[in-house]
């Protein structure tokens, strides 16, 4: 017959198998998740999300390079 506590480890591992599946398969989803938001996201939403319009401040430079200047942070 087999041992008790063999039987509790055996049960441990299988939980620790699938607990770390669990975990992998989340973190990819995010993952993906993410990427797919970003790729289908439309344009006007990215610049309401963080980021500036075309013409705020902006240098272009010869080589088509953009400068632009960062606001100040507003302090409560």
């Amino acid at each position: 017959m087999n041992d008790p506590f063999e039987q509790v480890d055996q049960i441990d591992a299988r939980f620790a198998k699938l607990f770390a599946a669990f975990v992998l398969l989340l973190v990819a989803g995010l993952i993906v998740a993410d990427v797919v938001l970003v790729i289908i996201r439309p344009p006007e939403l990215a610049s309401a999300a963080g980021g500036q319009p075309d013409d705020a401040g902006c240098t272009i430079m010869n080589d088509g390079t953009r400068i632009c200047d960062m606001p100040v942070p507003k302090h409560q």
